[in-house]
């Protein structure tokens, strides 16, 4: 790889014409912005998909190509009614800017806000945008999570849903960044990555370059190690949707039993999922009681596994499946975007030295590439991990370009 640039970067479009699919969706939002009149029935445009799909880039595109000054603010770093207010309040109710610059504001994230009702974030936020003099665009990943119900159903909100992109399209933009880089692709490698990233752009280009950074071509079996690791990931998200559904103890055992991972990490995975799926304080105390038996069995297994632990593990994985999921007895059944929810646990167990070189590292992606934290944390940081552990000349070109320091990298190069 030539350059200390990420290709997510390198090669990202420079005006919305240039966005890959949903090109329908860009131009609603460019025409919302040339058409913007404080006195418009309609205040804010909440955009709404998955992750690479160009929700928070078209946002940036549009300022920049119509000359607006854009103020953005991250709703899951700004959780309560006086945070927002004083980051926004300003912006949008308030004077114009040093230069008399049109003025584009973007809540980035906005079902990542504390979901406590008394909180107020919400309703700080709808009755910004009920007196905004500025236009507001909003993201989300997930539309129909109830912290933002109010919302998703608002008359003065329009609501437009991004798709995935395409895995032929993807693929078309993969070859496109190889030929600008003098990279020689198997067709069927760029196909398998195309794919493996399920329609999140991003996500691709930055497999692609973690796997072609140093060559002059890309082979089949260079992807298999990329493919191994997402088809693993998938296994669990479907494992846990699976159990979280199932309706007899047997269903959701057989959901987890079947996967190929240790199960102390299968119980975080559902600890940290269990507040996603049920509401009442009964459900929760019977859930969490539940994975508590389950966990001191694990812990009786760990002391005695080499005589007769390991004739407790079937009823460790009852109580972790079905004893936490049967505990859910009112609350509906909701599909979760389990990947936004393994960060926090991880972050959380790792030792105060190794979440100072985090917290660090992921500081210094965010102020390189403008993303979230959840961003820097979920995609761009396995990106780099995948690359310290090679230790060549692209990990010192990107420590340069990030302003690591050896601290820094020593923590890349250990494994999670």
């Amino acid at each position: 790889m030539k350059g200390q640039k990420l290709w997510v970067e390198k090669h990202a479009p420079k005006k919305v014409s240039e966005m890959i699919g949903n090109n329908s969706i860009f131009q609603k939002i460019v025409n919302f912005i040339q058409g913007w009149n404080p006195n418009n029935e309609i205040k804010a445009i909440l955009l709404a998909g998955p992750p690479g799909v160009g929700k928070t880039t078209s946002v940036y595109l549009v300022a920049d190509q119509f000359k607006f000054d854009l103020i953005e603010i991250n709703a899951s770093d700004t959780r309560n009614k006086s945070s927002i207010n004083e980051m926004i309040k300003d912006a949008s109710l308030g004077q114009k800017t040093l230069f008399n610059e049109k003025r584009l504001i973007l809540i980035d994230e906005i079902d990542g806000l504390a979901g406590n009702a008394d909180r107020g974030g919400v309703s700080a936020i709808l009755d910004i945008i009920k007196r905004t003099k500025y236009p507001i665009l909003m993201t989300c990943n997930d539309l129909y999570s109830q912290k933002i119900q109010s919302i998703r159903t608002s008359k003065i909100i329009e609501t437009l849903k991004l798709r995935k992109v395409q895995a032929t399209t993807i693929e078309k933009v993969l070859e496109r960044i190889c030929k600008r880089e003098n990279i020689e692709p198997d067709k069927k490698a760029l196909r398998m990555i195309a794919e493996n990233a399920e329609g999140d752009i991003r996500s691709a280009i930055m497999d692609l370059q973690g796997l072609s950074e140093g060559k002059n071509t890309l082979t089949l079996n260079d992807v298999s190690s990329i493919s191994t690791y997402r088809n693993r990931t998938n296994e669990i998200f479907n494992a846990l949707s699976e159990m979280f559904k199932g309706k007899t103890v047997q269903e959701c055992k057989d959901a987890v039993s079947g996967l190929d991972i240790d199960f102390n990490l299968i119980e975080q995975w559902i600890n940290e999922n269990i507040p996603n799926h049920m509401n009442e304080i009964k459900e929760l105390e019977d859930s969490y009681y539940a994975l508590s038996r389950a966990d001191t069995f694990q812990a009786r297994i760990s002391k005695i596994m080499e005589t007769t632990g390991w004739s407790l593990l079937p009823y460790s994985i009852e109580l972790m499946s079905g004893g936490v999921s049967l505990s859910r007895t009112s609350t509906p059944f909701r599909n979760v975007p389990y990947f936004k929810y393994f960060p926090m646990f991880f972050f959380n167990n790792i030792g105060k030295y190794r979440r100072g070189s985090l917290a660090n590292v992921t500081k210094k992606i965010r102020n390189k590439c403008y993303v979230s934290t959840e961003k820097s944390n979920d995609e761009f940081l396995p990106f780099l991990k995948f690359i310290f552990k090679k230790k060549n000349e692209t990990a010192q070109e990107l420590s340069k370009y990030f302003e690591l320091t050896s601290q820094d990298e020593r923590f890349l190069k250990k494994p999670f």
